[in-house]
């Protein structure tokens, strides 16, 4: 009981860790092409992770202002982009199957680790309603 109770006081703490993780990911090497015996690591920030940051600002803003369950809809729509960038990704792995390969770096999960934070800790701490 006294675990919970420490660990609540640091909610906020554990979803800005979150979004830090995030924000992070953003600036390591998210894929590895392979093509032709030719390397080629790419950064989310050089496609749509201009558009995660701006989400990633807003998702921290509202952590800091106590809006844990409206901080989710930023980090929902982070989601959205990241699986339309994995089918992407999927689609051109296919199309370069005998030429080359596609892989993901750490940035990739370190993105997706910062999600599942950023969506499950609204939950962990629940206060429950004692009628």
């Amino acid at each position: 009981m006294i675990y919970l109770k420490v660990f609540k006081n640091y909610q906020k703490i554990i979803g800005l860790f979150g979004c830090i993780l995030i924000v992070i990911s953003c600036f390591l090497p998210f894929i590895h092409i392979s093509l032709l015996n030719m390397d080629n690591k790419s950064k989310f920030i050089q496609g749509d992770g201009k558009l995660v940051l701006a989400l990633v600002i807003v998702s921290s803003l509202l952590i800091i202002f106590n809006k844990f369950k409206t901080s989710i809809i930023p980090t929902i729509t982070i989601l959205i982009v990241l699986i339309q960038n994995i089918l992407t990704i999927y689609k051109d792995s296919k199309n370069l199957k005998a030429l080359g390969t596609i892989t993901y770096d750490i940035g990739f999960y370190m993105l997706i680790t910062g999600i599942i934070i950023c969506i499950l800790f609204p939950f962990i701490f629940r206060k429950k309603n004692i009628s």
